[in-house]
């Protein structure tokens, strides 16, 4: 029993562990090339903590559709997307941090997704 919980135990801390070097997909291009321009990381996976190292975020008439994947830079404070083709905003619902979002001339119907984003003042 006791060998039961060490081996359970230790699973939970490696997966624990393995979070952060989780690979995230960002399906759009142009949000994929622009995230790799700011963490200056051209090649190889994007991982769960390369988009939690991100606090400042520009990617200003890019020809951006999609935020998926952006949803993980959990850290963000700043963050402008101006210009862009975007219509779905669900992926910053979760971005507690956002104090600044800069999001005008896109294709975005729906604000709701920002409803519970307390910190934002702009």
């Amino acid at each position: 029993m006791k060998l039961c919980y060490l081996t359970l135990f230790l699973t939970a801390t490696i997966c624990l562990g393995q979070q952060s070097s989780e690979i995230v997909e960002v399906p759009d291009f142009y949000l994929d090339l622009a995230i790799r321009e700011r963490l200056d990381k051209p090649t190889g996976n994007l991982l769960k903590a390369d988009l939690e190292s991100l606090t400042r975020f520009v990617a200003t008439g890019r020809g951006i559709t999609s935020l998926k994947g952006l949803e993980y830079a959990t850290n963000l404070t700043y963050l402008r997307l101006d210009n862009n083709r975007i219509s779905e905003l669900g992926p910053l619902s979760g971005l507690k941090h956002l104090k600044s979002l800069g999001i005008s001339g896109n294709r975005g119907e729906s604000l709701v997704p920002l409803k519970n984003l307390v910190s934002l003042e702009n």
